[in-house]
């Protein structure tokens, strides 16, 4: 809170990958207060109890610098109910019914195959690591990329990234949730999360986007789909099927 005459300006510091703030940096009105939230994500942590000192600093305040210890404790993995703690182990994915290209990240250690239908692009904004477009001569404009993003909660995540998508389109409209669904991708262990928006623009004009989010290494790996339509195509059950051949190598 300022309780003072003049704009309060902070910073924050911790000194661990596993915790992040939404705003870690900022200012404050005269009169007014902020709420820093603060997220945390035991993803690569062995079971444990990990520890660290979030440091809020702010010159010329008179209490300046605040140090809040922050405890995140990771539960060991639960036991099956048959008693074995034995890893699950990864399934061979089989390859797609359709011919198709590969796109091979080496620093997240995944690999997807796409069709031969849709040509690499040169990335279109930041964050993205692959884009490609289908090889088509209709009124849709059929994209799909690979993007990294911060490891915010899925949602936050997902939604940010649409709204990326609409901007790249330089579409200006609302974004509506038809569908959201928990899956396990082919490997049998690999968690994912899909998302399906809707945003009409005018007319019969509308955006279709997908978006599957993996959570690894502190950060989301999204693969993501987009059209602009006019008469609208089912494009979606093919964004699936490209979506689930993400397979981890390592």
């Amino acid at each position: 809170m300022n309780e003072g005459g003049g704009v309060l300006i902070y910073a924050t510091r911790k000194s661990v990958d596993w915790m992040w703030m939404n705003e870690p940096d900022g200012a404050c009105e005269k009169g007014y207060s902020k709420t820093i939230e603060i997220f945390v994500t035991p993803s690569g942590l062995a079971a444990g109890t990990y520890k660290d000192n979030l440091v809020v600093s702010a010159q010329k305040a008179s209490n300046t610098p605040q140090t809040i210890p922050v405890t995140l404790i990771v539960n060991p993995a639960p036991v099956s109910p048959g008693g074995s703690d034995a890893p699950v182990q990864k399934k061979p994915v089989p390859p797609p019914p359709w011919e198709y290209n590969e796109y091979k990240n080496d620093t997240y250690d995944f690999v997807l195959k796409y069709p031969k239908e849709y040509q690499a692009k040169q990335t279109p904004t930041s964050g993205t690591v692959f884009s490609a477009v289908a090889l088509q001569s209709t009124s849709s404009s059929n994209s799909i990329m690979v993007a990294i993003k911060p490891h915010y909660d899925f949602r936050t995540s997902a939604d940010e990234w649409a709204k990326d998508l609409l901007n790249l389109m330089s579409a200006k409209a609302n974004l509506k949730v038809i569908s959201q669904e928990e899956i396990t991708l082919p490997d049998g262990v690999t968690q994912a999360t899909e998302i399906v928006y809707q945003s009409k623009v005018a007319g019969t004009q509308h955006y279709d986007i997908y978006v599957m989010g993996v959570s690894i290494r502190n950060r989301w790996i999204f693969f993501s789909a987009i059209n602009n339509l006019l008469s609208p195509d089912d494009d979606l059950p093919k964004w699936k099927e490209i979506a689930r051949t993400l397979e981890f190598t390592q």
